[in-house]
């Protein structure tokens, strides 16, 4: 498992899931969140605020769903630092992003 971390009876006890279901639901999230974090590097790079700012709203809400605070809290925080076009702290939280998955 990567560094996320999930609350694995959170996930059962909100969605009424079964320990295999709630495997693949944190396995999906693991993928969609590894090629969220490529796209957003890559709107970083170009400056594309709007198009980070989706990215990160997605990262928050996507987290917060599988009970991840730590990266639902960055993706919250990067969209705050995107609206806001604050490029030192997006650069931070990127990269705060990219050493906790």
């Amino acid at each position: 498992m990567d560094k996320v971390t999930f609350k694995q009876d959170y996930l059962r006890k909100e969605f009424t899931i079964d320990t295999a279901t709630a495997q693949e639901m944190t396995t999906d999230y693991l993928k969609n969140l590894d090629e969220i974090y490529d796209k957003t590097s890559t709107a970083l790079i170009s400056c594309d605020w709007s198009y980070l700012a989706l990215l990160s709203h997605s990262i928050k809400g996507t987290s917060a769903n599988v009970g991840a605070a730590n990266t639902s809290r960055i993706g919250k925080e990067l969209e705050q630092s995107c609206l806001k076009r604050d490029l030192p702290s997006c650069k931070t939280l990127v990269s705060e992003l990219s050493s906790a998955i």
